[in-house]
């Protein structure tokens, strides 16, 4: 495994470098060695391996082309047509997308030769271009001086703003870093989601306990399990058909949606009895410890109910779409994840139902930190966002198919991946 590093110029000049592990550099492909690419330039590379063999390939931003080079040096056309192409970045279906710094779109070059000139719009002279593990793509906006974050939907956000003349941008273990041109910086942005438990089988709902620890309904194991440290799980409760939200009281007795039943069920050690019953299809369940309330959300008729402590059960909130995830803020103070239509509700007790952030994939769980900022799993785009207090939505970490969503009881926040089947802790950077 050798680096590759283009070296644009403005003619003639521009090659691309071979450099060995010892950290000799030599010339792997010198342009006007080659009469067809003359007045090249090139600038961005990506590196290619297969059954085929190995190819680079390299932006030519003067000729608006890309070009492959093989081992043994040999040069083609591989697509042309780009506007001054600059960054270059292959999926892992074989795809390459090309930022057009002059078009300030993206293109894509399918792996079977289908040329797609813009594949996503509306960026400020894009530079670099990056994958993560999850397939969103992340593109640095040099005159915006901003990353964008296109989810694999082609939903186009904002990720990070402030970096000047951002250009390269690498994805590694989940950590974004972004070169800035003019400050001679090199930026670290993404928040990484560590493994912090393996071996589950379906882990769903995640709720604080009463000790401050992180606790995850193994759905298709029928256990609740307490989080006590890395890869050290505790067998909580066992024997339940399904378990997947869940919350505790003040006093740490565990409450538990029954979907399929319409109940909130009261767990005592392996045994349940029904605490509240007459909902539909309940899902999120969040506890107003104050007033001592819990409100379940109702998936099947876009209803949020709120059960009393002695286990009689209101409507307080309607109009929603399928209603999953709940946090609490503050009495009567309600954040909800509408999978149905990739919202977030807000409902203050007594002035309705508003939308409080949208463009999500499918919402699933919400959580708030301690200053009350909502965090947001997002499904569908494999992403964790975060909602400021007025409502600006930017991306956060990338988690497979995450689920549940929590804060322990140092503020430290827990996804649960359901693809890999592990417990995420996000560590922040």
């Amino acid at each position: 495994n050798h680096l590759f590093v283009a070296a644009p110029g403005s003619t003639k000049a521009s090659w691309i470098s071979e450099v060995t592990y010892d950290g000799t550099a030599s010339p792997f492909g010198i342009c006007d060695q080659k009469p067809f690419f003359t007045n090249v330039n090139f600038w961005g590379i990506a590196f290619s391996s297969g059954a085929g063999g190995s190819l680079l390939y390299v932006t030519d931003q003067n000729n608006g082309k890309v070009i492959t080079m093989t081992s043994s040096g040999n040069v083609n056309t591989y697509a042309s047509g780009f506007n001054s192409p600059e960054g270059i970045a292959i999926d892992t279906s074989g795809n390459i997308y090309v930022a057009n710094t002059a078009g300030d779109t993206v293109s894509m070059v399918s792996a079977g030769g289908t040329f797609t000139s813009t594949y996503s719009a509306g960026f400020q002279q894009p530079s670099g271009i990056a994958f993560d593990e999850t397939h969103n793509m992340y593109v640095s906006n040099y005159a915006g001086d901003s990353v964008s974050l296109v989810t694999a939907a082609q939903q186009i956000l904002t990720y990070a703003t402030g970096i000047s003349s951002p250009t390269g941008i690498v994805i590694k273990d989940g950590v974004a870093y972004v070169a800035s041109e003019s400050e001679g910086k090199v930026y670290k942005l993404l928040h990484r989601a560590g493994i912090y438990t393996s071996g589950l089988n379906m882990p769903r709902g995640l709720a604080k306990g009463p000790d401050g620890l992180i606790y995850v309904a193994d759905t298709t194991n029928n256990n609740i399990y307490r989080l006590d440290a890395p890869d050290k799980l505790t067998n909580f409760v066992a024997g339940f058909s399904y378990p997947s939200w869940f919350v505790f009281d003040s006093i740490g007795s565990t409450f538990l949606a029954d979907f399929a039943g319409g109940n909130l069920l009261k767990l005592s050690g392996n045994t349940s009895s029904v605490f509240a019953s007459g909902m539909s299809g309940p899902a999120g369940v969040a506890y107003d410890a104050m007033n001592n309330l819990f409100y379940v959300s109702n998936y099947l008729n876009g209803t949020v109910s709120v059960v009393s402590g002695t286990g009689n059960v209101s409507t307080f909130a309607v109009g929603l779409y399928g209603p999953l995830g709940l946090a609490f803020s503050s009495p009567g103070n309600l954040y909800i994840a509408n999978s149905a239509n990739g919202t977030i509700a807000h409902v203050v007790q007594g002035s309705g139902v508003s939308t409080f952030a949208a463009g999500f994939g499918l919402p699933v769980g919400v959580a708030l930190d301690a200053a009350k900022n909502v965090y947001v799993s997002d499904q569908s785009n494999n992403m964790i966002f975060v909602i400021s207090k007025s409502g600006v939505v930017f991306p956060f970490a990338t988690v497979a198919s995450p689920f549940g969503i929590a804060f322990d009881g140092n503020d430290n926040l827990f996804v649960s991946d359901t693809q890999n089947k592990q417990i995420k802790e996000l560590v922040l950077h």
